[in-house]
């Protein structure tokens, strides 16, 4: 018995299967976690080490070479990159996708533990971590005072707030910005030092000596047992200050005698200012399956709860908060939803007359969309965006099935069949194309798996949405809807009278359809005409890796020169803030949090180098984010003395700090790659991007210091003794740590900063002799200042540098990519290795496979029809429409000036599915019709007439579904609508055309 007589026959059956489906549907929906995009991560580990005091040339020769030779060995990585920066080096390790994360990591921690014993002795242990692309702090909590200092508010956070937010659930980390740790600074004074012969392994181990405290054994008697414990840790600066460091003369010299000790940071190389306000600003970092919405909730809801008990010279405040973006995009398409599903209702009452006909699909939709819910969550995929528009434009396809069966039952119910038996034939005449249309639409979306990139993964849940929506939809339309249809619709109901414009569209179509059917060398002419004349549209839309969003937040880069100092890189960022005031008060701009020398959480950053964030003020109360972006952009070039740039946040693929433009030019050595780069600048000067920049600049000053060994060997003076005297006092030594109120906190030696002003600073730097004596570090050194890069890069263990630049407006990252491609062709040599990072890397990995899936596509939904039509000539009347409808999907985006990017090309995708739906639809009641009897022009002529309806009808209702995502505005809608304008246009042009080329197609293949 066919499926859809079992469930007429047996309608409590259907019900049963809808509500158990509804039902699944309900309570996953409560269990699933929602996020802005799917969990898209690639398998990365990274490896810090810290190194302090040295350069990046040592740190690239003594830890990151040695590091990058021992991990090349590990089976399955992709890309290895690595940057050597003074005190730091980061190593980033990035798998193949088929690669288990925690083996990888396992691998490589096993790889750096044989590393370290060849590791300088004085570097810290190196830092094996999971890397994870949503590792980024998804709220920034901001704290001033204006009464306490920046180092009191710091341990105030230490003490009361940071481990009260690191765990709630959710939470994985909290970053600390602007970070002011206490310590115990002494700052040492070199000539005090020389003048009581003092030398800094004098003070060194007095203080070591000093400050210990261990176990001393323990006391036994008869009855009891007393452990000892030797109390000699010094807990606060008098303590320190009344070390003996030696006896001169009669008296003792102590270390407050040759130094200042006082409660100070430990590092001054950066801070953060949070509207014009210095600030200590907390950062939360997420879980990587964790909820965003629900995280943020916790944090603030927390925060409700420390706001009363906060000194009153205390204020806080959120900054940035990603979950306001993700709850508003995710708002945006729940409305549109919303709007789409009671569009398409009345669209099918305008088209049926009928209340009760109606009703039918309104049930359905909800059915097969709540029904998808369950496939979410046993696939442990995600609420997010992308999920949710597959959701909004699967509605169109969704109330097709419905729409087929209803149509096909509610036309034999009017030529006078009873519905009982109107709604099991009817049904059974459509299951073939019900089936059919539901294959094709799921071959459509299959070869999204075989993506490429980070986008590939990131649009396989779209993909797999959407399938599943409409294989739910399929087995609704032929259980539940042939059920409701023998119990809504009446026997004996007579053909109400089409709407006038139906009416007279069809009356039009039908004759148009005639004059066609004379002259079809009209139709195929103009269908290859149009196809001709948009392969040359495609070469002047513009591409993109994706539209600029407008996500409430961009980003200000500064760069001083290499080389400037901390205080003149804040002056530059105090002139920024200047520029940004106006929108301030224009109520605009919200937060503005400036972040000089970015290190966090302990990690050095650049002096010459300033991040600032700057949040916007609520979408509905401002202009668009790209228009204020683009009216601040002239203002910080002419900002003198520094590298000034704002940067809008890509939506996908990319650091948020970075450019869009991102080349790599590898080598085999610097030299080459630094001479590569500047000409790359120089030939790429005419292009359209702006502030073209290479990070491997040689203009760092530096003073290389060299030691005359053989003067140093006849006074006794160690080479050894000689570094660990420069580095104490001119890079600083954390030497012990002392205990307050509970926690721990570094005492760090280094000498006064009027000290370390220049190379003459040497003169005054001492070293003992073998014969106790203090020698002039000046007489055993040479130094000359010299030039060096900040940071060392290599890529795949080859010497590499990053050309990066922004683009102008209306100049496409997809234009500004080939342009530099034909550049470094002509400009440099064979050997110069060329690659791309970034978002210019996710263009092309996305462009690329996404072509190929397009291909793929069409062949895979062409061997289906094939299998179905059990014919390889059939199919191709419906599979040559597709190329009209990517070609009226490319007309779209010329007239609408969109761009050519990845939300685009997934609409290219459903294209596909949808021409082909409505292909089916006319084919198979034609060949239906051939089976009694009729010629090949009387079956598709009648078939096209009889089947208008309903491919108006999913057709129309298919826009309908597309519209409120292309009329939407806030959050998101820039994704939304590039994707939606290519179903919205592609479609209504495509179908008008197809009306005409599938008959056409059909009576010229089943002819032969």
């Amino acid at each position: 018995m066919h499926i859809s007589e079992t469930t007429v026959r047996r309608p409590v059956l259907a019900a049963v299967i809808s509500m158990f489906l509804v039902l699944l549907g309900l309570v996953s929906y409560d269990k699933l976690s929602i996020r802005e995009y799917p969990d898209i991560d690639k398998p990365v580990v990274t490896v810090s080490t810290v190194y302090r005091g040295a350069s990046a040339e040592i740190v690239e020769r003594d830890i990151t070479q040695i590091l990058e030779d021992s991990l090349s060995g590990i089976s399955n990585i992709k890309e290895i990159k690595s940057e050597s920066k003074d005190e730091i080096s980061s190593i980033r390790i990035e798998f193949t996708l088929s690669r288990d994360m925690e083996s990888a990591a396992n691998d490589v921690r096993e790889k750096v533990s044989r590393a370290i014993p060849r590791l300088p002795k004085d570097s810290e242990q190196p830092r094996v971590a999971k890397s994870d692309t949503d590792a980024r702090a998804i709220l920034w909590i901001g704290f001033t005072s204006d009464q306490l200092d920046s180092i009191a508010l710091n341990d105030y956070l230490d003490r009361n707030i940071i481990d009260r937010l690191s765990i709630l659930p959710g939470v994985a980390s909290i970053t600390v910005g602007g970070e002011r740790k206490y310590a115990i600074r002494i700052w040492l004074d070199p000539d005090k030092m020389s003048s009581r012969q003092i030398t800094v392994d004098d003070i060194l181990n007095a203080i070591k000596k000093e400050n210990i405290e261990k176990p001393a054994g323990r006391l036994d008697s008869t009855d009891r047992e007393i452990s000892i414990q030797v109390k000699s840790k010094l807990s606060d600066i008098g303590m320190f200050n009344d070390i003996v460091l030696k006896n001169y003369g009669n008296k003792k010299i102590r270390l407050g005698d040759v130094a200042e000790i006082i409660i100070g940071a430990e590092s001054d190389r950066g801070f953060l200012r949070a509207n014009n306000k210095n600030a200590i600003g907390l950062g939360i970092v997420r879980q990587t399956k964790s909820n965003v919405l629900k995280v943020a909730s916790a944090i603030k809801n927390e925060l409700d709860l420390i706001r009363p008990s906060l000194p009153k010279n205390i204020d806080m405040f959120v900054g940035y908060d990603q979950s306001i973006f993700v709850n508003e995009s995710i708002y945006e398409v729940r409305f549109a939803l919303l709007i789409s599903i009671l569009m398409v209702i009345g669209v099918i009452y305008y088209f049926l007359s009928s209340s009760a006909a109606t009703f039918i699909p309104a049930i359905t939709i909800p059915v097969s969309l709540i029904s998808t819910f369950y496939v979410i969550y046993i696939l442990g995929y995600s609420l997010n965006v992308l999920t949710f528009l597959a959701l909004v434009l699967a509605i169109g396809l969704i109330v097709d099935d419905s729409i087929v069966v209803l149509e096909n039952i509610k036309r034999r119910i009017e030529n006078g069949e009873k519905s009982f038996n109107a709604s099991i034939e009817g049904a059974k005449q459509i299951t073939f194309v019900v089936i059919a249309t539901t294959l094709v639409l799921v071959s459509v979306f299959l070869p999204l798996s075989f993506m490429g990139g980070k986008t590939g993964r990131l649009f396989i849940e779209f993909g797999v949405v959407l399938s599943f929506a409409v294989i739910f939809s399929s087995i609704v339309a032929l259980t539940l809807t042939p059920m409701l249809c023998s119990k809504l619709l009446k026997d004996n109901t007579k053909a109400k009278k089409e709407p006038i414009l139906i009416s007279k569209f069809r009356n039009f179509y039908k004759e148009s359809l005639l004059e066609s059917q004379k002259n079809p060398k009209r139709v195929y002419l103009f269908s290859i005409a149009m196809i001709i004349i948009s392969m040359l549209l495609f070469q002047v839309i513009q591409k993109e890796l994706a539209p600029t969003e407008d996500r409430g937040i961009f980003i200000i880069s500064v760069k001083g020169p290499e080389g400037s100092s901390l205080s003149y890189t804040d002056s530059i960022v105090r002139q920024v803030e200047k520029t940004l005031q106006p929108y301030v008060m224009n109520n605009e701009i919200n937060t503005i949090f400036s972040i000089v020398a970015p290190g966090f959480s302990g990690r050095p950053g650049e002096v010459n180098s300033a991040f600032m964030f700057t949040t916007l003020t609520d979408w509905g109360t401002r202009r668009h984010q790209k228009d204020i972006v683009r009216e601040i952009f002239p203002q910080l070039l002419t900002i003198p003395g520094a590298r000034v740039f704002a940067i809008n946040p890509p939506s996908l693929g990319g650091s948020r700090f970075m450019p869009p433009v991102q080349l790599v030019i590898s080598g085999n050595n610097y030299d080459d790659i630094s001479e590569w780069g500047n000409t790359l600048i120089n030939e790429s000067s005419d292009l359209k991007i702006r502030n073209s920049n290479i990070d491997y600049k040689i203009t760092s000053p530096r003073l290389n210091l060299k030691i005359n060994r053989d003067k140093a060997y006849e006074l006794g003076v160690s080479a050894e003794s000689i570094a660990r005297t420069m580095e104490t006092l001119l890079a600083s030594n954390q030497v012990t740590t002392f205990s307050k109120d509970g926690l721990t906190y570094n005492v760090i030696l280094q000498a006064d900063k009027s000290f370390r002003v220049n190379g003459n600073s040497l003169d005054n730097i001492f070293v003992e002799s073998s014969n106790t004596s203090l020698i002039p570090l000046s007489n055993l050194v040479t130094y000359e200042e010299t030039s060096t890069s900040q940071s060392l890069k290599r890529i795949n263990r080859m010497p590499s540098t990053i050309f990066s630049a922004s683009l102008a407006p209306g100049y496409p990252l997809g234009d500004a990519l080939k342009d530099l491609i034909s550049v470094t062709s002509s400009s440099l040599p064979a050997n110069a290795k060329i690659s791309f990072s970034g978002s210019s890397k996710e263009y092309f990995e996305s462009g690329n496979s996404l072509v190929i899936t397009i291909l793929f596509a069409i062949l895979i939904v062409y061997l289906v029809l094939a299998a179905q039509f059990e014919s390889f000539r059939k199919p191709l009347a419906i599979i040559l429409t597709v190329p009209i409808a990517l070609t009226a999907g490319l007309y779209t985006l010329f007239l609408t000036g969109a761009s050519i990017n990845v939300y685009s090309q997934i609409g290219f995708l459903m294209l596909i599915g949808l021409i082909t739906k409505n292909g089916i639809l006319v084919v198979e009641f034609a060949n239906q019709l051939r089976e009694k009897g009729m010629s090949v022009d009387e079956a598709i002529f009648e078939s096209s007439l009889i089947r208008l309806r309903p491919v108006l009808m999913t057709t129309i209702s298919t826009l309908l579904g597309a519209v409120p995502l292309v009329l939407s505005s806030g959050a998101g809608a820039e994704s939304r609508y590039a994707m939606a304008i290519v179903v919205l246009g592609g479609i209504t042009l495509s179908s008008l055309i197809t009306l005409y080329l599938v008959p056409a197609l059909y009576r010229l293949l089943e002819r032969k």
